[in-house]
């Protein structure tokens, strides 16, 4: 067959975009592109024809399409159709997959070279497909490093192109209230900081590892930040990239979900909350908040300034709340949804009682939901500290009241553009979770359910959402892929996210939005989620086998399964480490700390991951598949990980050493004792800092993506420029000394 001719039957611009891939497909494929004709061409000249676009009076949902051998024209061909013009584009993909292309999340693998001059038979399939899973959507933008903050608009719509490829229905854009998407002001004081990731720099100097593969001159940022200094300069670069992402997106028609955070209060308005607070008659905080970090430009947790004033009972914060949703919607008219997400560590505002009082006389809740329920099951539960999940508890409450107030009450969906646009909540308490189904309008408020942090114990609280099976109201569940707590240690999460996505069918839950960071090192996870939403029947062990097959070739897939399967058992582990790869600046730090001693679990972690990369690397020697770069990176990644748990373990060493010195030194004893001691925490940190180097020397291999580049960027501002400092600070001090060889005697007692 020599010439192929896609006929399409509309001109909708997605269409008309399908007709260019199988184009560009084509001739890379075959070495011959094929020829486009419109719907009142006249008879194809030769060889076979795809009709693509509508669906033919087939029965089709919005998100169905088919792929169907026929006869046109005494010729044959091939119906690749959809119920809508995105779902004509997804079966257009279907027939490149067909043709060989594998697709992943960082792009495709190609068939091996050996170009054809000519294309093959048309498929003779009869194929058809309906979701199992309606919403599909992954996560952009965040926070950290290794999230998706530094990726400017030119990495978005590769990325999106993807995603498209892969039947993704949309993007969910994860904002914070320190980044500059959106100017306001508040009481007459105007909006004036804002950055990215936190405000944090990450520099660039000459000894930063792999800074080639970083973007900027002296601090590693966003490629549309390059430059930009001020707050105004944020704010328009801001602006661009955001503008950009809603374009890209829009172009290849994903669906977008812009998250809002719902009570952080940047620092220029929390003079003007507590000023004009005052005058507000408002209870005692509800709770005791024990937890606080400051972050750059934000922070976390209690504050003890404006913590009683962080309330749905006082109107001058629901004031600064609405007028920071409104600023963004208002420059973002055309999202599909906004999202409002409570804050991880939810405000001690006082009234929770109020709130359920005020929520109870509109909607009948204490009758289904009595309070003093809700409040007793939290209070027994034990969720990552003692007494936090009454404090998520107390929270959501206050912040279903909250959205209450701006969504029902102040009518804050009018500033959207998009007709049936909807508000979409997030919050923490399986306790309150239940209520939404009360309180919100289906037509105009979902619900997206967090459930924990890591995939294993998310799957094993999935009964949480069994309400969902009771309401129109829709729920999507944030899928945990990886968890940031562990970050960059690999897991292998599939077998987990089965059991979730089997309890989000059987409570009808709408579908699921990606929670991810590292997303490279997490390709056969995040397959088998895709595989999953289309075909109930998709399995673990099946999506592992496809992956393995394109990425390693037929050879060497028993052995990468294997190591998927062994990785699996490994997550659990890895789970129990949470901590060694949270990318925030502690990242090595946080290990110098008086007192800490190695773990001996990291000693059978890291035992357990030698003969896994041992495996990966025979799996890799004998790779014939398409994708051989990804394989090394993925072995690249393993030896990344023991390196890292290396340095962290060391770190700990030179700090028990660097104690025991100290402690000598303290009681004046022998000067050659604390040599000895002083002597062996230099030797650590040396041989840290030395597997630190080898660790981020892997991780240039792993690079593929801006959040790769940006991990690599924060292993070393959070990690081994510390490091480096630390390890010169005590060779130093184990070389120039002095002390007391008596301790001094005790001041005598006075009367």
């Amino acid at each position: 067959m020599s010439d192929l001719t896609i006929r399409v039957r509309d001109d909708h611009e997605l269409v008309l975009h399908a007709a260019r891939e199988l184009q560009r497909y084509g001739r890379r494929l075959f070495g011959s592109t094929p020829v486009v004709a419109g719907p009142g061409a006249g008879q194809a000249p030769s060889g076979a024809t795809v009709l693509l676009g509508g669906h033919a009076g087939e029965s089709l949902s919005e998100q169905g399409y088919l792929l169907k051998r026929v006869t046109h024209q005494e010729r044959p061909a091939l119906v690749v159709a959809g119920g809508s013009p995105r779902a004509a584009l997804w079966a257009a993909y279907e027939l490149v997959s067909l043709w060989g292309v594998h697709y992943l999340v960082q792009g495709d693998l190609w068939p091996a070279e050996g170009q054809l001059s000519r294309f093959p038979e048309l498929p003779d399939v009869d194929l058809r497909r309906e979701p199992t899973l309606e919403r599909r959507e992954f996560r952009v933008i965040n926070d950290m490093a290794n999230s998706g903050i530094f990726w400017g608009i030119a990495d978005h719509e590769r990325l999106f192109d993807q995603l498209v490829k892969l039947r993704f229905t949309g993007v969910l854009i994860q904002t914070y209230a320190h980044q500059p998407w959106a100017h306001y002001r508040f009481r007459g004081v105007e909006r004036s900081s804002a950055g990215l990731c936190y405000g944090w720099r990450h520099p660039i100097h000459s000894g930063t590892i792999g800074a080639e593969l970083l973007t900027g001159t002296t601090h590693h940022t966003n490629p549309e930040f390059v430059g930009a200094e001020t707050y105004e300069e944020q704010l328009a670069c801001g602006r661009r990239l955001m503008r950009g992402i809603f374009t890209a997106a829009q172009r290849r028609g994903l669906e977008i979900t812009y998250f809002h955070p719902l009570s952080e209060v940047p620092d220029e308005f929390v003079a003007p909350l507590e000023q004009h607070s005052r005058a507000v008659a408002l209870p005692p905080a509800g709770f005791a908040q024990p937890h606080f970090s400051r972050h750059g430009l934000t922070y976390s947790g209690g504050s003890g300034r404006v913590e009683s004033y962080r309330t749905p009972l006082n109107p001058v914060f629901v004031e600064l709340m609405e007028t920071a949703l409104v600023a963004h919607m208002q420059q973002y008219p055309d999202a599909d949804r906004y999202g409002l997400t409570e804050q991880e560590f939810p405000p001690a505002g006082g009234g929770v009682e109020e709130c359920w009082r005020a929520l109870d006389r509109k909607y009948h809740l204490e009758s289904r939901l009595p309070l003093a329920g809700i409040l007793d099951r939290a209070r027994e539960q034990e969720f990552y500290g003692e007494g936090r999940a009454l404090r998520h508890a107390m929270g959501a409450i206050q912040t279903l009241r909250l959205v209450d107030i701006l969504v029902t009450e102040r009518d804050v969906l009018r500033h959207a553009a998009k007709r049936g646009a909807r508000m979409a909540v997030n919050f923490f308490s399986e306790h309150v979770q239940p209520a939404v189904a009360h309180v919100f309008d289906p037509e105009r408020c979902e619900f997206w359910a967090s459930i924990d942090y890591l995939p294993a114990r998310a799957a094993e609280r999935m009964d949480t959402l069994a309400f969902a099976a009771e309401t129109d109201v829709a729920v999507t569940m944030v899928t945990t892929v990886e968890d940031d707590n562990v970050g960059f240690l690999p897991q292998a999460n599939a077998a987990a996210l089965h059991a979730t996505v089997a309890k989000m069918r059987e409570y009808g839950l709408h579908g699921y939005s990606f929670r991810q960071f590292d997303i490279s090192q997490h390709e056969p996870a995040m397959a088998y989620l895709i595989e999953a939403a289309w075909d109930a029947a998709a399995t673990p062990e099946q999506s592992y086998r496809r992956f393995a097959e394109a990425v390693a070739g037929s050879r060497a897939a028993g052995e990468l399964i294997a190591v998927l399967h062994e990785l699996e058992q490994l997550t659990e582990a890895s789970n129990a480490l949470l901590g060694l790869g949270f990318m925030f600046p502690n990242l090595y730090r946080k290990h110098w700390m008086e007192g800490l001693e190695p773990e001996p679990e990291w000693r059978a972690y890291l035992g357990r991951l030698t003969p896994l990369r041992e495996r990966c690397s025979r799996a890799l020697q004998s790779s014939n598949g398409m994708g051989r770069g990804v394989l090394a990176r993925f072995s690249h990644f393993l030896a990344f990980a023991g390196e890292h748990v290396v340095t962290l373990d060391l770190i700990r060493q030179a700090r028990r050493w660097y104690d025991h010195a100290q402690a000598v030194r303290r009681a004046g004893g022998d000067h050659l004792r604390y040599h000895e001691l002083i002597g062996r925490a230099a030797q650590c940190l040396a041989a840290a800092q030395a597997a630190s180097e080898r660790a981020l020397t892997r991780w240039t291999q792993v690079v593929a993506d801006p959040t790769d580049a940006g991990t690599l960027a924060g292993l070393n501002a959070y990690g081994h420029d510390w490091l480096r400092g630390k390890a010169v600070e005590v060779g130093w001090e184990s070389q120039c000394y002095g002390y007391l060889m008596e301790a001094p005697a005790a001041p005598e007692e006075t009367g």
